[in-house]
């Protein structure tokens, strides 16, 4: 497996699919992995209803304090059981620095992307929350001088007049945003998130190691911040039950499976299969928290995931530009 710096998440699962497209294509046979992919798509789609559920009796330092803490323990197991801290000694000057800056865009996404939970309508949040293939496009054209494509612009379209639809839930006459300050936070998360992704193979560190030493920076910060904007709280069961699922599964679980996956199925599964993540997390946050979905978000949702397929159609690519499979086969 290749060394990569990302956590799992559905956000970056289509870059992420392309990048891993030798490894997962070259081994893949004629049979999917649904089982692992469908428990993927069920551990990435209710991390907001599950968050959500925990906001319900602790605060949101609370809840990312407890959050990384059981993480941090979690993947220090993991690198124990693997005999990987020694790998730690090995890092450059160079690689702390890029762990150094991506430890804190990853704080800042999952803190921010908890806090809109807490402030707005979690549909919406979540929603919003999808938007950062869109960002990740538009950053790769600087950060990693990729040229502006047909596709990108109208997967950038695509994806903020999603979201228009989503915060207005249809309504354009009153134009009445459910959270202004919340809807900004999801914002301002998914472009942290984008960040995260399009730097994370600066640092070119192994996954466990990263996402250990991501676990620990933010287990500190989470720490500050609930000293000195609140205080110390002992969970209820469903609470502690809410944070566990979310630590181990999104940060230990996933990132397994994820990897697992795409070692052993086709790319271009991978990434299609990633497409039903927003639309199980709807889901969740029904059945979990009994919020009513509307027509708007649904079909919200669905523009800005077809923004996000649309910069991958043949009719929009540069000519001579091949696919991430095509060039895996080559």
């Amino acid at each position: 497996m290749k060394k990569a710096t990302q956590p799992a998440s559905p956000a970056s699962s289509a870059s992420l699919a392309s990048a891993e497209g030798a490894a997962g294509g070259g081994k893949a046979g004629g049979r999917q992995p649904y089982g692992r992919m469908l428990l993927l798509i069920a551990v990435w789609g209710s991390f907001a209803a599950v968050n959500r559920l925990a906001l319900n009796t602790l605060d949101v330092f609370q809840v990312s304090f407890y959050t990384f803490a059981i993480a941090f323990a979690a993947l220090a197991v993991w690198m124990l059981a693997a005999g990987k801290f020694p790998l730690l000694a090995r890092l450059s000057a160079r690689q702390w620095f890029w762990l150094g800056i991506l430890s804190v865009l990853s704080f800042l996404y999952y803190f921010l992307y908890s806090l809109s939970l807490s402030m707005t309508n979690p549909v919406t949040a979540s929603s919003i929350n999808y938007l950062f293939p869109v960002f990740i496009t538009l950053l790769a054209v600087p950060v990693n001088r990729e040229p502006m494509t047909a596709g990108k612009g109208v997967s950038v379209a695509l994806g903020f007049a999603g979201m228009v639809l989503i915060v207005t839930n249809g309504d354009f006459s009153s134009l009445q945003i459910d959270s202004v300050p919340g809807v900004l936070l999801a914002l301002t998360a998914s472009v942290c998130w984008a960040l995260f992704s399009a730097l994370g193979k600066m640092a070119e560190v192994d996954i466990v190691v990263s996402n250990f030493l991501y676990a620990g920076a933010a287990l500190v910060f989470s720490a500050v911040l609930l000293g000195v904007c609140s205080g110390p709280a002992v969970p209820s069961p469903a609470a502690l039950a809410s944070i566990a699922w979310n630590s181990v599964m999104n940060f230990c679980v996933a990132y397994f499976l994820w990897f697992r996956i795409l070692r052993t199925a086709k790319a271009s599964f991978a990434a299609s299969m990633s497409f039903i993540t927003p639309f199980a997390t709807l889901l969740f946050i029904a059945l979990l928290l009994h919020e009513p979905i509307t027509l708007a978000n649904i079909a919200g949702l669905a523009i800005i995931v077809l923004g996000v397929a649309a910069q991958n159609l043949k009719c929009l690519r540069p000519k001579g530009k091949k696919s991430p499979d095509a060039a895996a086969r080559r």
